[in-house]
């Protein structure tokens, strides 16, 4: 259920509870494929269904890149490389998301649905995706502080101005626009592999290429992850200059050049 919602595939029941008819030889799905029994008392296998802890989707940035895993659609399923983020049709987003497990501290892909994985092969340490394993040491990853951050979106710093009009549409129960009165900033840092065999290597990005050596906290070997939510995008229509643009509340789609207009009115 996780996957499903993860890759965005619809699903869906027949009915919503087990029908009072049939026999040994007719009538199964019918008489077992619903949430609800007879009596309309949910059944037990659905009440018990544990989807466990949010898997945050993420990106691994690394000085204007990100890392990225070659999807089914592809001619190298499951490479991994380091490339400037997706942008508009020409870009597949999919290759670039994580779905990170705080808690197993792994990394998984969303176009391969394997985890980002280290194994040694003649002495040097070698990167890879997987089929995901909770208890394998060669998935579980570090993140390691050097105490700075980089700002992913800035906060507003407009003072308002009196003689603008700021009424609100009275239908709108939000009051309208808030502005962002603090950074939001995320910490940069290494990412450490964890098993034995791996131990004191880092991500290093090398050009384009990804790979797995010893950690030496140079520029090289800083990323950082920002999960989506906490980055700005703007969305426009295809080909043109129309901007989706929020004005105290009311949502609109406007071309006004970036002199004419309130640039965070384009920031979602």
């Amino acid at each position: 259920m996780r996957y499903t919602e993860q890759q965005n595939i619809a699903y869906y029941y027949f009915t919503s509870f087990n029908l009072a008819w049939g026999e040994e030889s007719f009538g199964v799905v019918e008489r077992n494929f619903g949430l609800f029994d007879e009596k309309r008392v949910i059944n037990p296998y659905v009440t018990n269904v544990t989807l466990g802890k949010y898997h945050k989707p993420v990106r691994v940035y690394h000085q204007g890149k990100v890392l990225k895993a070659a999807g089914h659609n592809s001619t190298s399923f499951g490479r991994l490389y380091l490339e400037a983020p997706a942008h508009s049709l020409s870009g597949v987003l999919d290759h670039e998301i994580w779905f990170y497990d705080e808690d197993l501290l792994t990394f998984r892909s969303r176009s391969t649905n394997l985890c980002l994985d280290t194994y040694t092969e003649n002495g040097q340490s070698k990167l890879h995706v997987f089929w995901c394993d909770g208890t394998n040491y060669n998935q579980k990853w570090r993140f390691r502080g050097d105490g700075t951050f980089q700002v992913v979106s800035k906060a507003n710093g407009l003072v308002p101005d009196d003689s603008l009009s700021t009424e609100v549409d009275p239908k709108l129960s939000n009051g309208g626009a808030k502005r962002a009165t603090e950074d939001v900033r995320v910490p940069v840092g290494i990412i450490k592999g964890s098993s034995a065999a791996a131990h004191g290597r880092c991500l290093r990005g090398v050009g384009n290429e990804i790979a797995m050596l010893e950690c030496q906290n140079d520029a090289d070997n800083k990323f950082t992850i920002r999960a989506l939510d906490t980055e700005e995008i703007h969305i426009t229509a295809l080909d043109t200059n129309w901007k989706l643009t929020e004005d105290y509340g009311r949502v609109t789609v406007n071309s006004q050049s970036a002199e004419s207009a309130d640039l965070d009115a384009h920031v979602w």
